[in-house]
């Protein structure tokens, strides 16, 4: 699996999805949208065989970015088992809810992800 680490930035209110190739390089995404204090669906989304970013919706809209590197080179794998709310370490805990968690296996086109989005209103 993918070393993916996803994370709210109160600096700037905003949703970081960092994630990390076999040269150990970052490549970053940064969405704002009022993330804290707001019950929101959130969705993210990558294509390695698109444009290679990470794309992520709020409400079924796609956010405004801070930043959205494109990914080059070869995913870092990791045998670290998924952990969602906190690291793997338990330093940095969600101060928050979640309240539904799905993965899929292919990157959901825009029209999708609103459907769904729309299926469980905030």
């Amino acid at each position: 699996m993918s070393d993916v680490i996803v994370h709210v930035r109160t600096i700037d209110d905003a949703i970081a999805i960092n994630m990390f190739n076999t040269g150990n390089t970052l490549f970053a995404t940064f969405a704002s949208g009022s993330v804290l204090d707001q019950r929101a669906n959130w969705m993210v989304t990558y294509d390695d065989a698109g444009d290679r970013r990470v794309h992520v919706y709020k409400n079924g809209v796609e956010a405004a970015y801070l930043r959205q590197d494109p990914v080059a080179g070869t995913f870092r794998t990791t045998t670290n088992p998924w952990r969602i709310g906190n690291q793997e370490s338990g330093i940095r805990g969600l101060e928050g809810t979640i309240d539904a968690v799905r993965i899929y296996d292919v990157a959901l086109a825009p029209g999708e992800i609103a459907a769904l989005s729309a299926l469980c209103p905030p």
